[in-house]
């Protein structure tokens, strides 16, 4: 039997950042870098004639990623008036903003998350490239100032966070801090949990880079036997290992469209 959760697959941000990608595959488009963490839909949108580039193309309306970009490079395409559209997910757009503001305000920033995930290296484009990165308990030894800004990237662990953010307050007096983590990550990994105590197994579909997918994958771990697949060759390999008769639960990162979701349960079922 197969079971879902209450809450899997794209966010708000995801869905909107794909929607645009494809409204736009007949518009001499191209996305500047990864559109999202997800092999199987970049395949998808360069048969669709939308390519991601790690270069701006000059001659081509640009569509900047679900991660965001830096400042610098957005007056980059203003200054040499290069079409965009910027598709950066709104809960990262006020990241953004709210490290620019409180950067020109004086603040040192502070950004907790993967110091080399694309989210996290554009964000801190928003501040001269001058936050501190925090990805761990030790990172707290290379601050070194008072009157902190923190901010946590969107799709980071919680729970990790909270305890970073915990440690920093009891070393240093002056600290602002916002909770930035996505909400619909949050409700995933709840759903993702609650699913995962009464199945068999647990099958998390989003791309093998996706930070989100990852952390989907080490809390259904905790509950049962999970296996993360990121393509049909990883699905198929899954599938010879499991007993198809016991229970199977599906979930997915906050990259994972709902028609790859749907096109995986398929190949299920039709070993069930």
């Amino acid at each position: 039997m197969i079971y879902l959760p209450k809450h899997y697959g794209t966010c708000f941000g995801s869905n909107r950042a794909i929607e645009i990608a494809y409204a736009n595959k007949n518009q001499n488009a191209c996305i500047y870098k990864e559109i999202l963490h997800n092999e199987e839909l970049i395949k998808d949108l360069e048969i669709n004639g939308i390519k991601c580039e790690n270069e701006i193309k000059k001659d081509k309306k640009i569509i900047i990623r679900a991660h965001g970009e830096s400042l610098e490079t957005f007056e980059y395409l203003d200054n040499n008036n290069i079409e965009y559209i910027d598709a950066t997910c709104p809960n990262v757009k006020k990241v953004q903003k709210l490290i620019r503001e409180h950067f020109v305000w004086g603040y040192n920033v502070v950004i907790i998350g993967k110091k080399n995930h694309p989210e996290v290296i554009a964000e801190n484009g928003w501040c001269n490239n001058k936050a501190i990165l925090i990805e761990n308990l030790i990172d707290i030894d290379n601050i070194k100032d008072d009157n902190l800004f923190i901010v946590i990237q969107t799709t980071f662990n919680e729970k990790k966070a909270l305890e970073i953010v915990n440690e920093i307050k009891k070393r240093f007096e002056k600290v602002k801090f916002i909770n930035t983590i996505c909400k619909a990550q949050t409700l995933n990994q709840i759903s993702a949990k609650e699913l995962a105590k009464d199945m068999d197994y647990m099958i998390v579909i989003g791309g093998s880079k996706s930070s989100n997918t990852k952390e989907l994958f080490n809390v259904c771990n905790l509950e049962c036997k999970s296996f993360l697949v990121s393509s049909k060759e990883d699905l198929l390999n899954v599938m010879k290992e499991i007993d198809v008769n016991k229970k199977i639960g599906i979930t997915a990162g906050a990259s994972t469209p709902q028609f790859q979701v749907k096109e995986y349960i398929n190949i299920i079922e039709k070993r069930c």
